[in-house]
């Protein structure tokens, strides 16, 4: 079952699917994740296709570009060194404060929990270009376009978010 709410603030989400609360003998993995929603000057997102073999659901599907948070390892710290490694650009943030999601899915031998962090920003140095073997490609979207049942789950809603926020 898919669960999706908002918290009291209008930069937090929560998509997840109902995890079962029985003991289980399942490994549980807990992940902080980062992603850099890059935008353009005329307006677009930058989104990558993602090669993902332990989310086979989610391969060939497009998302923001980021990863996860290494121990010890600050959220800003992590955006700037995962958009230098995957796309070889450095951006500057441009909204001081992340827009926060929780997701959560529950496969056969995992339940996973990640939070995540999205932090709007702009190339400040660099075109991008495929540096890693995590995404196929990438593109930039006009974001009323994009068709969200071709991307993962949490870019609907940062992208939504963010309109959101710079629309007040």
């Amino acid at each position: 079952m898919i669960k999706q709410s908002y918290g009291g603030s209008n930069r937090f989400v929560h998509l997840g699917v109902k995890m079962n609360k029985k003991k289980t003998d399942k490994m549980k993995v807990q992940v902080v994740g980062v992603g850099g929603l890059i935008l353009n000057e005329n307006g677009r997102v930058l989104l990558t296709k993602r090669i993902d073999t332990m989310f086979p659901q989610w391969n060939g599907r497009w998302g923001i570009p980021g990863g996860q948070v290494k121990f010890g390892e600050y959220p800003r710290e992590t955006l700037h060194r995962e958009l230098k490694e995957e796309l070889g650009v450095r951006v500057k943030i441009t909204l001081n404060n992340p827009f926060v999601a929780s997701n959560s899915v529950d496969l056969p031998k995992i339940a996973y929990h990640g939070i995540f962090l999205c932090f709007p920003c702009q190339i400040i140095k660099g075109r991008p270009q495929r540096k890693s073997k995590e995404h196929s490609d990438f593109k930039w979207f006009e974001p009323e376009k994009i068709d969200f049942r071709d991307c993962i789950p949490l870019t609907e809603d940062f992208i939504n978010l963010y309109l959101k926020a710079t629309d007040e």
